[in-house]
């Protein structure tokens, strides 16, 4: 006689922990770092040249009237700035203390919209 309820509630178990196992599993996906992360896409543009280049978000920089970018550290190597000032009309302040960079800029021949800083 206890031969079937044992097999009806060693069944029922079974049944139980597939059950157990199956929300565990659901749980775990559910908060999973994957399940949570939202797909962003940023629209860019690539501005200066294969040696100095860098991609920048245009979406809000189309609205906004004479921009101005803070370019630091510019060496010898002002193609992005000059990109900028090109296709968005932006005004560049840029900064650099070394002599190297200091000496080449005022040996350039550059737009009023580009204003270096020496730092010195």
């Amino acid at each position: 006689m206890l031969g079937p309820i044992f097999c009806e509630i060693f069944r029922g178990v079974i049944k139980v922990k597939n059950v157990i196992k199956a929300f565990a599993h659901r749980i775990q996906w559910a908060c999973s770092p994957k399940a949570f992360r939202r797909q962003i896409i940023i629209r860019t543009v690539k501005c200066g040249h294969f040696n100095s280049n860098f991609h920048i978000a245009t979406g809000r920089l189309k609205n906004v009237d004479n921009p101005v970018v803070y370019s630091f550290g510019v060496g010898t190597d002002i193609a992005f700035d000059l990109a900028m000032m090109k296709k968005y009309s932006a005004k560049v302040c840029a900064f650099d203390p070394t002599p190297k960079s200091i000496k080449w800029v005022e040996n350039q021949d550059l737009p009023s919209s580009f204003r270096f800083f020496p730092m010195d």
